[in-house]
């Protein structure tokens, strides 16, 4: 979260509300680029149709080929003030983009209680200056439970698996 600033030339951000209208200055809702340019075209690796399904669905036609059509949604809460600044405020799902893979942190949160000796866990995304996101979890074991490598190969191994 924090001030990016305005958008550079000749690439149009709005911030919008659920249906996709644009909002007022200095209120929240969900960052847009309205005109695409090359660089952001990049999709995922070998899984072309997951980018578009991801990234473009939410506010374009996607069976249209004008390009004014398609809006690319990188799924960021924000607002925009008079001056056009735009101001991230933070996610909006609760999903860990970890080298372009989308990983739902209720999914690995599940995964990780269901290894044996774990009581709770909590699973939140963070930087990582290769893979965009990493995965960060907290874990609570049960009483008596140890908290050795025997047991992070297990719940790393329940991850995997999940």
């Amino acid at each position: 979260p924090g001030s990016a600033g305005p958008p550079l030339p000749g690439i149009d951000a709005q911030i919008v509300d659920t249906s996709g209208k644009q909002v007022d200055a200095g209120r929240a809702g969900y960052l847009t680029v309205n005109k695409p340019w090359p660089g952001m075209l990049r999709t995922l690796y070998k899984n072309d149709e997951r980018f578009i399904q991801e990234y473009w669905q939410e506010y374009s036609d996607t069976d249209s080929d004008d390009p004014d059509d398609w809006v690319y949604f990188p799924e960021d809460g924000a607002k925009i003030d008079g001056d056009d600044y735009i101001t991230i405020l933070g996610r909006v799902d609760d999903v860990i983009n970890v080298s372009g893979h989308r990983l739902g942190t209720m999914e690995i949160e599940s995964a990780i209680v269901g290894v044996e000796g774990v009581a709770e866990a909590a699973v939140v995304g963070g930087n990582h200056e290769v893979k965009g996101e990493a995965v960060y979890a907290y874990v609570i074991t049960e009483e008596g439970q140890d908290e050795d490598d025997e047991m992070r190969g297990r719940i790393i191994e329940g991850v995997e698996d999940a």
